[in-house]
């Protein structure tokens, strides 16, 4: 395939994954052997066409590409992209991509953004010099089509320096949020704006002692007209520690609620406007080993997936400081701890996404998720229908 060219792939119904008959699991990607959606719970999805957008290598390096559900079509978007997988945003309105990329291997400073309609792609800006070899990680695009949010680490091994950058695609603008000395002894990661106030960031920081450990407080509000950066819930004492382990987030679509999973058995959700108050938050699905999660458009589901071993992908009722039933929608089954993944992988990373990451498309007709198969050697996306009422 070259840039433009539309093919239907031989999309077949993935049987080892469906557990209702009327909701079978169709398998989007047929070759490649790392086919990824966004990263974490960023949208994967065009809201003007309804495609869901991914990166794949099956030409060499990473193009993007795009699927529609209803013609089982996928037309490849970009040629010489050499995209960083997951380092990419999709406008709120549906006009335009941004990814960082660049012609030359292994040295991806170049920010682009590509128009969907022409699929016309420009170099925006490169980053400082000083920035050069910092990882690229989720990128958070503003409704002004403009202002963006982005964070990285300088070395893999410490997640040290760390920090959030900001910028303006238009005027060429990269520069870090936070001050040298907060970069060096902190990790950021897991930026998102709010659906309710732009200016509204949330961040996950952890102090260094706490890297990869229980904190004490890990998601932050980043209030950027002032700079302020509050706390958004402060953690309980586990059962196993002295805080519980609080990661992989998402903003419910009213902008009221932050949902987060509570490792490993609950799915939590806090009242934004009330800061860190333990009192103003619930848990709103427990009991299946949760990992990451999402929330419908309509704000009245959340999707979550599930460590290993995995219990495959729930749904879940959200319902206002109350919890909420569940459904298990099918099985994702991705080898990402298998021997095979782990020589793969060599210490890159770059399987991270062979977590399943369940998303939602603009309608909540469906949910994707990314699923490794060790006999196949490959990343493989994936896409299941959600029934209308399945806590009945």
């Amino acid at each position: 395939m070259a840039k433009g060219d539309v093919r239907r792939d031989a999309t077949c119904i993935e049987t080892e994954l469906t557990l209702h008959d009327e909701l079978p699991v169709t398998q989007v990607t047929v070759d490649g052997n790392l086919n990824f959606c966004q990263y974490f719970t960023h949208t994967s999805w065009n809201s003007d066409t309804c495609e869901l957008i991914f990166t794949s290598d099956r030409s060499g390096s990473h193009e993007f590409y795009a699927f529609n559900p209803k013609t089982k079509d996928t037309t490849q978007l970009t040629e010489g992209a050499n995209a960083v997988p997951f380092a990419w945003a999709i406008a709120l309105d549906g006009s335009k991509l941004v990814y960082f990329g660049g012609n030359i291997p292994g040295k991806q400073e170049e920010l682009h953004q590509l128009w969907l309609d022409s699929l016309k792609d420009e170099i925006m800006l490169e980053r400082p010099e000083k920035y050069h070899g910092w990882s690229r990680s989720i990128i958070s695009l503003a409704p002004d089509n403009d202002t963006f949010y982005v964070d990285g680490v300088a070395d893999h091994s410490t997640l040290l320096p760390s920090n959030l950058f900001t910028g303006s695609l238009d005027q060429g603008i990269f520069t870090p949020v936070f001050s040298g000395k907060e970069s060096k002894q902190n990790f950021f990661c897991h930026n998102m704006i709010s659906p309710a106030e732009p200016a509204l960031v949330q961040v996950n920081k952890s102090a260094e002692k706490y890297i990869g450990r229980d904190a004490p407080q890990r998601m932050w509000l980043l209030d950027t007209r002032t700079g302020a950066l509050n706390p958004l819930y402060k953690h309980e004492k586990n059962f196993w520690g002295k805080h519980e382990r609080v990661g992989h987030e998402c903003w419910h679509p009213s902008g009221d609620f932050m949902v987060f999973v509570v490792r490993r058995d609950k799915v939590k959700a806090c009242v934004v406007a009330d800061g860190y108050s333990n009192d103003r938050a619930w848990t709103c699905g427990q009991g299946e080993n949760f990992w990451h999660v999402s929330a419908s458009p309509l704000g009245n589901m959340l999707c979550a997936d599930t460590m290993w071993c995995d219990t495959g992908i729930w749904l879940i009722e959200f319902k206002k400081q109350e919890e909420g039933r569940l459904f298990n929608l099918c099985l994702s089954k991705s080898g990402w701890q298998t021997s095979i993944a782990k020589e793969m992988d060599n210490g890159t990373g770059a399987l991270v996404q062979a977590h399943p990451h369940p998303g939602w498309s603009p309608d909540g007709k469906h949910v994707q998720f990314t699923s490794f198969r060790p006999a196949q050697r490959a990343v493989h996306l994936y896409l299941v229908e959600v029934p209308i009422d399945p806590f009945s």
